[in-house]
């Protein structure tokens, strides 16, 4: 049995995800002539895991047997969901647009559901289909500004192909979640994946700082590197990997959507561009889409706890 309260908490988690990684993008654009990318990734998850391993050391030490067996679990979420996808996106928003941006990452809702069926065995009903139509719909409207014409304007860049491999990575990782075992707990995992991300992205900042640029000592870095760290590599994950835990990754996946709405938020109060009729009209078709695909279910994805 699911009640309505677990499903109404996890989209309530979702959001407030969704919301934190809006403010990422958006930031990540803002800071990208001053932060090299790579930089921003690794020093943004040292910094998140040295703000919560001290509370959640005690778990930890508890949990290492477990840790231990579950290694290779780990390995593969710190390679997915800590080095390529935010590593890769911050790259990718170094030389590609926002509109093409928010078109690949808009698949991540269709993309899930593909990944889960090998898997995870979860199958796509017909419910979860109709709200990914609805919601693509509408993330079409916000960035095309309900102009068809914009479709045959779009010029992809190199940027676009690091988008597409971090959300293709980003999708596993929203499937693989749901591999965690009944007796690892999510803050351990969370804290595991975190301390084999860093040491998968250190050798590739090192690089970088050789080759490339050096991370700058300065008030945008420092500002940068303290939002996403706190908000975007530990609430945010704490938000979406429960949320995945109570409704099952097809369906959290779909949230994903909620993104470009945030952005297109984000950007009307912070950078004072005017919200349009069209704004409004593909956010109301995405959150219709999503209510819609929350009435259905995924197969054997739900949480008992």
């Amino acid at each position: 049995m699911r009640p309505t309260t677990p499903n109404l908490i996890a989209y309530l988690l979702m959001a407030v995800a969704a919301l934190i990684w809006a403010g990422n993008i958006v930031l990540g654009r803002a800071a990208s002539a001053a932060v090299p990318p790579v930089g921003l990734s690794f020093w943004r998850w040292t910094v998140a895991f040295a703000i919560f391993l001290p509370f959640v050391f005690p778990l930890v030490r508890r949990q290492w047997p477990v840790m231990r067996r579950e290694w290779r679990l780990l390995a593969l979420l710190g390679l997915l969901g800590v080095f390529i996808f935010h590593t890769f996106l911050y790259i990718a928003v170094n030389t590609t647009t926002a509109i093409n941006a928010a078109l690949i990452y808009a698949a991540t809702p269709a993309l899930v559901p593909l990944l889960a069926l090998p898997i995870l065995g979860d199958r796509l009903q017909f419910r979860q289909s109709l709200g990914i139509v609805l919601s693509m719909i509408g993330i079409a409207i916000i960035v095309t500004r309900a102009d068809i014409s914009v479709i045959g304007e779009l010029e992809f860049t190199t940027g676009d192909l690091w988008m597409i491999a971090a959300v293709v990575a980003w999708s596993l990782y929203s499937v693989l979640v749901k591999r965690r075992p009944p007796d690892l707990h999510p803050n351990a995992m969370l804290a595991g994946m975190m301390g084999i991300g860093i040491v998968m992205t250190a050798p590739f900042y090192a690089w970088e700082t050789i080759t490339v640029r050096a991370m700058p000592l300065n008030a945008t870095a420092i500002w940068t590197v303290g939002y996403v760290a706190l908000f975007a590599s530990i609430i945010a994950y704490i938000c979406y990997n429960r949320g995945i835990e109570l409704i099952g990754p097809s369906r959290a996946a779909l949230t994903a959507h909620m993104l470009p709405v945030f952005a297109a938020g984000l950007s009307v109060f912070f950078l004072g561009e005017t919200l349009h009729l069209f704004h409004l009209a593909g956010a109301a078709a995405v959150i219709t889409g999503i209510v819609l695909s929350g009435g259905s279910s995924d197969t054997g994805s739900a949480s008992t706890t």
